[in-house]
């Protein structure tokens, strides 16, 4: 999918500049849960390929359904030493990239990938409804592949 005036996907929704800051705005979904994600600002610094295993959560910080979806995934408690946690900002990223990579176009619905070496296992384009699915996607992630 190209756009001709190169508009990025924040832009497509109407918001030219993202309602809140990304990092900020992380950080308050995710609490004192302990967590330290891994944030991606830009499409160019996010190789899906480099993730072991991980959860992305697709996060616009101007949408209240991502913000209730990273808080309920942020509280599962992981046993791994390694970041489990990616975080990537959708006000900043090109559709047409958003629906390679992830094979679909995400709305600010909380949409979220669970990742095992590099290929995505399961996804959910809606979450903020049905948290009790996150708990059984990322104990998926612990099964053998």
């Amino acid at each position: 999918m190209v756009w001709p005036d190169g508009s990025n996907w924040a832009k497509l929704l109407g918001v030219h500049e993202p309602a809140a800051d990304f990092e900020a705005t992380v950080r308050e979904a995710m609490g004192d849960t302990g967590v330290e994600p891994v944030l991606y600002r830009h499409q160019n610094e996010f190789d899906l390929e480099r993730i072991r295993f991980g959860v992305v959560s697709l996060f616009a910080p101007w949408a209240g359904p991502c913000f209730v979806c990273l808080k309920v995934v942020a509280a599962m408690k992981l046993p791994t030493p390694e970041p489990w946690l990616h975080v990537l900002d959708l006000s900043r990223v090109e559709a047409d990239w958003l629906a390679q990579t992830f094979g679909f176009l995400p709305h600010g619905r909380g949409e979220t990938v669970w990742v095992r070496d590099g290929q995505i296992i399961a996804r959910d384009e809606a979450f903020a409804v049905r948290p009790a699915d996150i708990a059984v996607h990322t104990k998926a992630l612990f099964r053998p592949g």
